[in-house]
């Protein structure tokens, strides 16, 4: 929604495509190998991104 306030480009646009995309292929290979439906497999990809961010801000904040 808040991409929608900037001017249409067309390469913005092909990109983030290209990131969702991407993001799929994951949740679709976690689903497959654990045997998740892809709604858990997009969960656990998402708890270890939050993970992640949480590691770098506590390297920054103290």
């Amino acid at each position: 929604m808040a991409d929608e306030l900037h001017e249409y480009s067309k390469d913005w646009a092909f990109k983030n495509a290209s990131m969702i995309y991407d993001i799929l292929g994951k949740i679709y290979k976690i689903s497959k190998t654990h045997d998740l439906p892809t709604y858990k497999a997009a969960n656990i990809l998402v708890e270890a991104k939050i993970e992640k961010i949480g590691r770098i801000q506590s390297k920054y904040t103290g």
